[in-house]
């Protein structure tokens, strides 16, 4: 590992003083940054396998190390890169080859220097206009994610921070395609019965959640009772939603967990997509820890249906090793999701481009600008 030694005090200091001026460095300065930089990062690759999985620390001990007082002057490469190691040496080492079990991918190199990238065009991608390439990109990766699956050769959809913000999204759009009001306009106070939702009681803990931010209530989230796979019984779920029916109350949204977080398994999908079909539902298809697992052509079967599905969520950083935070969500009616977000008119977000390419925009699709 290469350190920025005591004679070379004039970029140093260089790189001490850019804190106070400027943000620009000089060639020699930036090649110096970049390849301790790369170095501390290559090391860390290399010896990965022999730290700990989980560090040797306790609550406290990092910040101790960094110093808790915000620093009033910049500080010298050297001591930044030694923090960067104390970090690593207090963190939890998901690129461990002995760490199993967990739903995220691992650390690899190609995503590391990935970030790198992208980070240094730093580009907000909001719409085509802010970002020409960033956007295209994004759009491009979403249909082949769908594809992927076997869910859309054409599918449209969003990255998001993860499955969490993916289900959230697509619990606004069921709620504000199925309540037959404007939402966006008189909110839920005057908008008729509670509406409902029904899941297995396996689903994931952002369904309730989501629920709940979305003034829908925890209480109505119908937790069916699974099979004796853990997957979702498509007899209770019928009955379930009758029994609504008959209160008089609004079921609009089934979801199906394609791979649950505890157990793995997979719901019905083709069956539930009949039921929802039968009794005009959204159908929202959770896939955030398994749908990839529908790469496997031998394991193809177990997604029958999520073709069906109004829209999935998928994570790309569990089993395509993207770096975190990389979530999508996938839609087939890209006009209902735009219905549900293309409300705002102020004049930092008009839209003047004139071909359908150049006037896209994200914040007609999601929660996020």
């Amino acid at each position: 590992m290469k350190k920025v030694r005591a004679e070379e005090p004039a970029m140093a200091a260089e790189l001490h003083s850019s804190l106070e001026s400027s943000l620009e460095l000089s060639a020699e300065a930036l090649s110096e940054l970049s390849s301790q930089a790369v170095a501390l990062v290559s090391e860390y690759f290399e010896r990965i396998s022999e730290l700990p999985v989980f560090p040797e620390t306790s609550g406290g001990e990092t910040a101790s190390r960094l110093g808790r007082e915000l620093p009033r002057e910049g500080e010298h490469l050297a001591k930044l890169l030694n923090d960067c190691r104390a970090i690593l040496d207090r963190s939890r080492h998901n690129g461990h080859p002995r760490f199993f079990g967990y739903i995220a991918s691992p650390t690899t190199a190609p995503g590391a220097f990935a970030d790198l990238i992208a980070s240094a065009l730093n580009a907000n991608v909001t719409s085509w206009r802010s970002g020409p390439a960033a956007t295209e990109v994004e759009r491009l990766v979403v249909r082949w994610l769908g594809s992927l699956i076997g869910y859309s050769e054409e599918a449209h959809g969003l990255l998001t921070s993860g499955g969490s913000m993916a289900n959230l999204t697509a619990l606004l759009i069921a709620q504000r395609t199925k309540s037959g009001a404007d939402l966006a306009r008189s909110g839920l106070w005057n908008a008729g019965p509670p509406m409902t939702v029904y899941a297995s009681d396996q689903v994931h803990m952002s369904i309730a959640k989501a629920a709940d931010i979305l003034g829908i209530g925890r209480d109505q989230v119908r937790l069916v009772e699974p099979d004796d796979r853990f997957r979702l019984s498509v007899k209770a779920l019928r009955a379930s939603i009758k029994k609504d029916l008959k209160k008089k109350l609004r079921p609009f949204c089934v979801v199906a967990s394609a791979g649950t977080t505890n157990t793995g398994a997979v719901d019905p999908l083709g069956e539930i997509a009949d039921v929802a079909k039968e009794f005009g539902l959204w159908y929202h298809v959770d896939g955030a820890y398994g749908a990839l697992g529908a790469l496997d052509a031998g394991k193809r079967p177990l997604f029958a249906g999520i073709e069906r599905a109004d829209s999935v969520s998928l994570d790309p950083h569990k089993w395509l090793y993207t770096p975190l935070d990389s979530g999508c969500l996938l839609f087939r009616d890209r006009a209902a999701a735009r219905a549900t977000f293309a409300n705002d008119e102020a004049d930092y977000v008009k839209i003047h481009e004139h071909t359908d390419e150049e006037a896209f925009a994200f914040w007609d699709y999601g929660i996020e600008l």
